[in-house]
Formats: C-alpha cells, sequence, structure tokens
C-alpha cells in the first residue's frame, strides 16, 4: 500500500508538472524512482522594473557589503569616475564603494537630465537618476526594462 501511494504521488507530481507549462523547470532527484524529475522552478525574481524595489535589494546589498549580488544589479561596463570596469574588477577593488558606507540615509534615486548610453555602442539607452551620498553620485539607468548601477562620480 505505501509503496502505491508513493507512486500515485509521484504521478500526480509529474501530470502537474506537465500541465503547467508555463515557467522554469528545475530538475529534482527522485528517490522513489531512482532518477530526476521535472518540477516547475516557483522562486520569485524580484521585480527590477520597479525603482522602488530596486532600490531597496541596492541598499540591503550595499550596507550588507554582498559585492556578488551588487554586481548582479550593475550594468558592465560600469564608470567608476571616469574608468570604465568590468564585473571582475568589479568585485576585486571595491574602491567604487566608498561612498556606500552612509547609503543608509539616502534617498531613493532621482531623475537626472543627463542621458545614458551604452558605453561599448553609444546607444542611448535612457535618462540617468541620481542618488547623492556623501558628495559623491551613484548613477542608475532602466536598461532593458530593469533598473541597473550604472557608475559612481566623485565631487561633481
Amino acid at each position: 500500500m505505501k509503496h502505491l501511494l508513493k507512486a500515485f504521488l509521484f504521478l500526480l507530481l509529474i501530470a502537474s508538472a506537465k500541465i503547467s507549462n508555463a515557467g522554469t523547470y528545475c530538475l529534482v532527484k527522485s528517490a522513489a524512482h531512482k532518477g530526476y524529475i521535472n518540477i516547475p522552478d516557483t522562486s520569485v525574481t524580484p521585480n527590477y522594473s520597479d525603482l522602488n524595489v530596486f532600490w531597496a535589494d541596492f541598499k540591503k546589498y550595499a550596507i550588507d557589503k554582498n559585492y556578488k549580488a551588487l554586481a548582479e544589479l550593475t550594468a558592465f561596463k560600469f564608470m567608476n569616475q571616469n574608468n570604465m570596469i568590468s564585473k571582475d574588477e568589479f568585485l576585486a577593488d571595491f574602491s567604487w564603494s566608498a561612498p556606500i558606507k552612509n547609503l543608509r540615509k539616502a534617498g531613493p534615486p532621482k531623475y537626472s537630465k543627463d542621458k545614458h548610453y551604452d558605453y561599448d555602442t553609444n546607444k542611448y539607452l535612457g535618462h540617468s537618476y541620481t542618488a547623492v551620498v556623501n558628495g559623491v553620485l551613484l548613477l542608475f539607468c532602466k536598461i532593458k526594462g530593469k533598473w541597473k548601477f550604472t557608475g559612481v562620480s566623485y565631487g561633481e
């Protein structure tokens, strides 16, 4: 009876996975059938098309010094003053991170008249938004529908 119940639950699981075709699937090892089965990925991706959601996560990661998570919120090539840096350089050298020490007190980025261009193709991406922290401008732009951290500019 126990094996019959396991088989029924397994078939129910497979049937529900095949019915819900929308979304991403992940492979899960099944001890009952000594193999892998597809199960829908129900994890929730943050809505970074919303500036408030992006800003809350950006502040949290910055305050916690979670630079890997910050890198996921960053557009590369990243502007550190007038130097363009790659993701590897971003993660290796945190000289760009000095202004985030007092980020806890900073308000969300505000619209700027400055236009933001892709650094490689010179394609217009949108207007920059800035947050000023300790006299340093943190630059942001909505790229392909999602907010990204695009650079820092000192003493302007």
